[in-house]
C-alpha cells in the first residue's frame, strides 16, 4: 500500500479464482480456485512473497476466514448433486473439519466469503433462497453450538462478502439490494441491533468477493466496477472489428436482447433505476419503448410468428414469467403467482415457453404452454441457460456432470425430458454465472456461448456432433453481456462494452 507496487506472488492457471485472505500474521495468502482438477473448489496458500502455491483442503467454496487465535478457519462447501451447502471449519492445515450449519436448496450460502467475529464466539455469512421468493439472509452462527441468528431486516436480493468490524459492533458486506437486483453495494449492518445503513448508493458494482477492513475499523478496501455495453451488429462472416453500434445507451441489452422474424432487436435497457423491455430496426432506427412500468425485466425472447414477447419481471419481489403482443400490449403473467422463474426461451413451434425455475428446489428446466397454465417440470438437479435446437427436439443447457467429478459442462437432454443424451467440455475458467447464453445455432449443427480468453470475450462454437471448440469472434477487448442469433444465421446481435475496475479506499464510513 504505501509504494502502490505491484507484484505477482503465484503463477498464472486456467481457473476462476474465488476470493483471497491473508493469515493474521501477513505471511500466507489463501485463494480458492475453481480448476480442471477441482471443479467444486480447493483451498491453496502461497507465500505473501510470492511461491509455489500449496493445496490445503478440497471443496471450499470462496474466501476463508481466521478465527481470532489463528488455529482455525471457516468456510464454505457445496454438494450442489444433492442441493446441500454447508459452514465449515477446520483447522490450518487442513485437517480437523467440522460443520457448523447446514442448508439444504432451495436455500443456500453464499460462496463469497463468511466472517470469524473478533470474540471468537460466531461465524457469520449470507444465505440465499432459489427460489426468489423470499430476501437473502445475513446469518450468524455460535462456533460451539447454539442458535443461530438472523440479522437484517432489510430484504436483500443476494449477499456476496461479510466482514466483521474489528470492535465486533457490527459487519460490513456486498449485497444486492432487493428492489435492486443488478447492482452491487456495500451495507453496514450494526450487531446485535441488525440496523442497516447503505455505504454506498450508485449505480456502480462493488466487490463481490474483494472486500476489507483496517485494523482500526475506519476504511474498508473494495473493487468497483463500472460498466458499459451498447448493441453490436455483426454479420457472421466478417471479422468482429467489423461489428457496427446500433445503440448508444449505457445497459443496452446488458440483460437480454432477441431477434424478431422480421429482422429487428428486442431488448432491454436501463436508464437510472428504470429497467424496460425496447424495440428497433436492425441498424438502430425506430426505437420504441415497450414496457413503462421501470421494474426489473431481463431475457426478452420472440415467438417464431413474431407476434409474441415473452420475458421475466420482477414485481412485489418474485420474478415471473410475462407475455406481451410485439407492439408492448395485452401483457400477460404467464405462471402462478409465487413461482420464481427466469430465462425463458420460446419453443420453435411457438407453443412453449422453457425456463429456469427453483420451485422444486435446486435450479432446474420447466416448461410452459404459451398461454401460461401449470407448468413441467424437466429436471431436478442444477440445469441452467437452457437453448432449444431449430429442430425443437433437443434442450441445451449448463450443469454440473456427476460422473466427472461435478465439472461444470454443457449437456443435452431430449426437448420431453429424460437423460442427458450428450456432454461438452468447456473451458474450466469459465464461469456460467457470468454469462447467462447459451444458443443454438440457426442451422443446429452447434452450439454458441460466451467465454473469455486472453482479457477479451467472444463467442466459442461447440459442433453438437463432436469436435474442439472454437472462437467465432475475435474481440480483443471487453465483455460480451449477451448475444442473439438472426433468424437467418447471418447476422448476429451482441451487447459489448468495456468494464474498468479499480481498486478503492472508502474512509470513515461509519
Amino acid at each position: 500500500m504505501s509504494t502502490s507496487s505491484l507484484v505477482q506472488i503465484a503463477p498464472p492457471a486456467e481457473a476462476t479464482f474465488l476470493g483471497n485472505t491473508f493469515s493474521r500474521d501477513g505471511e500466507l495468502v489463501y485463494f480458492t480456485r475453481l480448476d480442471e482438477q477441482n471443479p467444486l473448489g480447493a483451498l491453496y496458500q502461497v507465500p505473501v512473497l510470492g511461491g509455489t502455491p500449496r493445496k490445503v483442503l478440497g471443496n471450499v467454496s470462496g474466501a476463508i476466514t481466521f478465527s481470532p487465535d489463528s488455529k482455525r478457519f471457516a468456510f464454505s462447501r457445496f454438494l450442489p448433486q444433492q442441493g446441500e451447502s454447508y459452514l465449515m471449519a477446520a483447522n490450518t492445515d487442513g485437517s480437523g473439519e467440522q460443520k457448523l450449519a447446514t442448508r439444504i436448496q432451495p436455500q443456500f450460502l453464499s460462496a463469497y466469503g463468511t466472517s470469524w467475529s473478533p470474540d471468537g464466539k460466531m461465524v457469520a455469512c449470507g444465505i440465499g433462497m432459489n427460489d426468489g421468493t423470499s430476501p437473502a439472509q445475513l446469518v450468524v452462527v455460535p462456533v460451539n453450538g447454539g442458535s443461530e441468528q438472523v440479522l437484517n431486516a432489510q430484504n436483500f436480493g443476494f449477499i456476496f462478502r461479510t466482514l466483521w468490524l474489528p470492535d465486533g459492533s457490527g459487519l460490513v458486506l456486498t449485497a444486492t439490494p432487493k428492489e435492486s437486483a443488478t447492482r452491487i453495494q456495500i451495507f453496514l449492518v450494526s450487531y446485535p441491533s441488525g440496523q442497516v445503513r447503505r455505504i454506498t448508493n450508485d449505480l456502480n458494482d462493488y466487490g463481490q468477493s474483494s472486500l476489507g477492513v483496517t485494523e482500526d475499523g475506519k476504511t474498508l478496501v473494495t473493487t468497483q466496477n463500472e460498466s458499459s455495453a451498447q448493441i453490436f451488429v455483426l454479420d457472421a462472416n466478417k471479422d468482429s472489428s467489423e461489428a457496427v453500434r446500433v445503440s448508444n445507451g449505457k445497459y443496452d441489452g446488458m440483460i437480454g436482447l432477441a431477434w424478431t422474424p422480421d429482422a429487428k432487436i428486442v431488448y432491454v435497457a436501463q436508464s437510472g433505476e428504470s429497467i424496460d423491455v425496447w424495440s428497433m430496426n436492425a441498424d438502430g432506427a425506430n426505437q420504441k419503448q415497450l414496457t413503462v412500468d421501470g421494474e426489473f425485466k431481463m431475457s426478452p425472447t420472440v415467438s417464431p410468428d413474431g407476434r409474441y414477447v415473452v420475458f421475466a419481471a420482477t414485481r412485489s419481489g418474485v420474478s415471473n414469467l410475462w407475455r406481451m403482443e410485439l407492439d408492448g400490449s395485452n401483457l400477460k403473467q404467464l405462471m402462478p403467482g409465487n413461482v420464481s422463474s427466469f430465462f425463458p426461451i420460446i419453443s420453435p413451434d411457438g407453443a412453449w415457453v422453457v425456463f429456469n425455475s427453483a420451485g422444486a428446489g435446486n435450479v432446474g428446466l420447466w416448461k410452459v404452454g404459451i398461454d401460461g397454465g401449470e407448468p413441467q417440470q424437466l429436471t431436478n438437479t442444477l440445469s441452467l441457460f437452457p437453448a432449444i435446437s431449430p429442430d425443437g427436439n433437443w434442450i441445451a443447457f449448463f450443469s454440473l456432470d456427476a460422473s466427472a467429478g461435478g465439472k461444470p459442462r454443457i449437456a443435452i437432454m431430449p426437448f420431453a425430458g429424460g437423460a442427458v443424451t450428450k456432454w461438452f467440455d468447456i473451458s474450466p475458467a469459465f464461469n456460467p454465472d457470468a454469462y447467462p447464453t447459451l444458443r443454438w445455432t440457426p442451422d443446429g449443427n452447434a452450439l454458441t456461448y460466451v467465454d473469455q480468453f486472453n482479457g477479451a470475450d467472444n463467442i466459442w462454437r461447440q459442433p453438437v456432433n463432436g469436435g474442439p471448440r472454437k472462437p467465432i469472434t475475435d474481440f480483443k477487448s471487453d465483455r460480451i453481456s449477451f448475444f442473439a442469433w438472426s433468424r437467418d444465421g447471418k447476422r448476429l446481435a451482441l451487447s459489448h462494452g468495456p468494464v474498468t475496475t479499480d481498486v478503492i479506499l472508502i474512509k470513515d464510513f461509519k
